[in-house]
């Protein structure tokens, strides 16, 4: 589920991003808090911000997975920041710390080059094509998208906001549906800053180390 979503994603790498006052920037969005209703194998909330142009960006997961009488809820967060990334347990009061693997490669490759641009590289990478339709979320308006390779249709705003995403086939389907966009927060300081307040924060696996154990990547 975990890579249906980060392929899902992908599509709005305009969510990421590498530093205010520099010309490395995947959003022309200075800041945003997205809510989104999610139904498919998952059904709850997820809540996505960033700041900062995208140098800042995070998400809330409220989920619940169903299936043969089986459920399990899922309920975290998790920050991405200066080459890192933080998934916080809430109940645990847990922190994962972790190393972004593609953090620097994807720095240097849209140094200079316009945010639009870059969200654009990505979405071309997919296979993702405008159908010609329009679709309305949350009071603002968004151009549909379809990737056949990726088994994905989204609808993203003019300046890179994606307002839905339909990925995933069958049983594995996800859908986010955008309920609220406010353009005058991306989730203050205080969501940003590691360590939170009473969490325990540990090291996780160097994902970076994993792989080029792996043959061919040697």
């Amino acid at each position: 589920m975990r890579s249906l979503l980060k392929s899902a994603g992908v599509a709005g790498l305009i969510l990421a991003g590498c530093g205010e006052g520099t010309a490395e920037q995947f959003s022309p969005v200075k800041q945003v808090t997205i809510v989104y209703k999610q139904d498919g194998m998952q059904k709850g909330s997820v809540t996505t911000r960033h700041e900062s142009y995208a140098a800042l960006r995070g998400e809330e997961n409220d989920l619940a997975l169903e299936m043969m009488g089986i459920k399990q809820e899922t309920k975290d967060w998790v920050v991405y920041r200066d080459g890192y990334i933080y998934r916080g347990d809430p109940i645990k009061k847990k922190i994962t710390k972790t190393k972004d693997p593609v953090y620097d490669q994807v720095k240097e490759n849209i140094k200079g080059k316009d945010p639009m641009d870059v969200a654009m590289m990505f979405i071309g990478g997919m296979g993702a094509t405008k159908n010609g339709e329009k679709g309305e979320f949350a009071e603002e308006v968004c151009d549909y998208f379809v990737s056949a390779q990726a088994n994905m249709t989204f609808c993203m705003t003019e300046d890179g906001l994606m307002l839905y995403m339909k990925a995933g086939l069958g049983p594995a389907m996800v859908e986010r549906t955008a309920i609220s966009v406010d353009r005058s927060d991306g989730g203050g300081a205080d969501f940003y800053t590691m360590p939170r307040p009473g969490y325990t924060m540990t090291e996780g696996p160097d994902i970076n180390a994993i792989m080029q154990g792996f043959p061919g990547n040697n």
